[in-house]
């Protein structure tokens, strides 16, 4: 599981190219066949998961599946899933394709979650994830050949200048809702005060906070769960590349594929330039202030110095 743009792509790659098995994933159109989704439990429903890659060998004990919970599509819907039952239904909950008379259609699924046996949990740097989801966007609106006269101009391109642009399009419909509310800070009204006062110094304010929120509803659903957990840090791919990729195997019960290595790791660029000292600070206390103890804790490479 995972926010998106947090090193979901090359896990999956990982797995798949190393042990010669196929992963899952919770969205049918993501099949290799395009055709109708295949579930990994025929006999249960057609809810999903589905197979990424139907005619490969499939794994013995457990299958790596793609979800990003709530933010599978859109960015969290923060005005919709305001509890961890909510959430974990996200978790499960996708889509799958249906062929009728030579017509795909894209069918909502969702699937028990009790099914999920165990969980790999993915995390980003957010600063440089917040700036990857911002690429991200941009190149599928110019692939959709989305309208929009700051595309069109190019007001939104790579740099700096158009991270900023974009940011700005991008907080003004959150900057109606009611930041100091409880549901986002807390009851103690100081602590609201305090922390809403940072959301002005920040660029990508409401990308910032749907990261925290995510990671907590993710971090409670799992405990509640009682399942077994492996968090695992982008930035390891590049720091302890072979631990890493042993830990996530053993993990999954898999082992390398005869005559298989590793995919190489191509690590995604790191964003930290694209915010002022001031604004790198205003989003560390506004993240460390909306996280809960346990992802304070996970959070702390990133946020201190």
């Amino acid at each position: 599981m995972s926010f998106p743009n947090s090193g979901t792509t090359y896990t999956n790659h990982l797995i798949q190219e190393y042990t010669k098995t196929t992963t899952a994933t919770n969205y049918g159109k993501e099949q290799s066949e395009k055709a109708a989704s295949i579930p990994v439990l025929p006999g249960l429903d057609l809810e999903g998961p589905y197979f990424r890659y139907p005619t490969w060998e499939k794994p013995p004990t457990y299958i790596l599946t793609k979800t990003h919970c709530a933010s599978s599509t859109n960015d969290m819907p923060l005005h919709v899933i305001d509890s961890v039952e909510a959430f974990e239904i996200t978790c499960s909950s996708g889509s799958r394709l249906e062929v009728y008379n030579g017509t795909t259609a894209k069918i909502p699924a969702t699937y028990s979650p009790s099914l999920v046996k165990r969980a790999v949990h993915l995390i980003r740097n957010p600063f440089d994830n917040v700036v990857a989801r911002f690429h991200m966007k941009i190149n599928n609106w110019k692939a959709k050949n989305y309208h929009n006269d700051s595309i069109s101009s190019n007001i939104y391109n790579s740099t700096s200048e158009g991270f900023k642009a974009y940011c700005q399009f991008r907080d003004k419909p959150f900057s109606k809702l009611k930041w100091n509310s409880t549901r986002i800070f807390g009851p103690n009204i100081v602590r609201q005060y305090e922390l809403a006062k940072l959301l002005k110094d920040l660029p990508c304010y409401e990308q910032f906070v749907y990261y925290i929120r995510w990671h907590n509803f993710a971090m409670e659903m799992l405990q509640r769960k009682g399942i077994p957990v492996l968090t695992l840090f982008y930035e390891d791919y590049s720091l302890r590349f072979e631990d890493t990729v042993k830990g996530l195997l053993n993990f999954l019960s898999l082992t390398p594929a005869k005559d298989t290595s590793p995919p190489e790791f191509f690590p995604g660029k790191q964003y930290l330039d694209f915010y002022e000292p001031s604004e790198r600070e205003a989003a560390k206390r506004l993240m460390l202030g909306l996280a809960n103890k346990e992802l304070n804790l996970l959070l702390q490479r990133y946020l201190v110095a």
